[in-house]
């Protein structure tokens, strides 16, 4: 590389995925990012495979705020993730964790409708 601004355009292109997508998250992709770390916790690499439309830095930095929004739900102690786990995946926790432009009440209605018909399974 002839500069370090080549090497940095280089190295982070090759970070993303070649799908392209970027921005917001959509309800699948959310959907996928919680199946995916319900059935394998932080192993962020088995979670990948669950979120095919994003990069491994991708999820990662969307799991981070999103385990930060959870937070106030958790009691004294308690991770982010043992939160999740102790109320069962449920959607008022699933949704306060969501940005707050992402929680529309179509995208509410639609997370929960997938629940009840079982097109996602979070609850065991």
């Amino acid at each position: 590389y002839k500069s370090i601004a080549a090497f940095n355009q280089g190295y982070f292109s090759t970070m993303a995925k070649d799908n392209g997508n970027t921005g917001r998250w959509n309800i699948d992709e959310h959907v996928q990012f919680l199946e995916g770390i319900k059935k394998h916790a932080k192993n962020w690499k088995l979670v990948e495979r669950h979120v095919p439309s994003r990069s491994g830095p991708q999820i990662r930095s969307h799991a981070q705020k999103f385990f930060k929004r959870i937070q106030v739900n958790c009691e004294n102690g308690e991770t982010p993730f043992e939160c999740l786990k102790r109320t069962n995946f449920s959607l008022e926790v699933i949704l306060s964790g969501m940005d707050e432009k992402d929680k529309t009440l179509e995208m509410a209605a639609e997370l929960r409708q997938k629940m009840k018909d079982g097109t996602i399974n979070l609850v065991d």
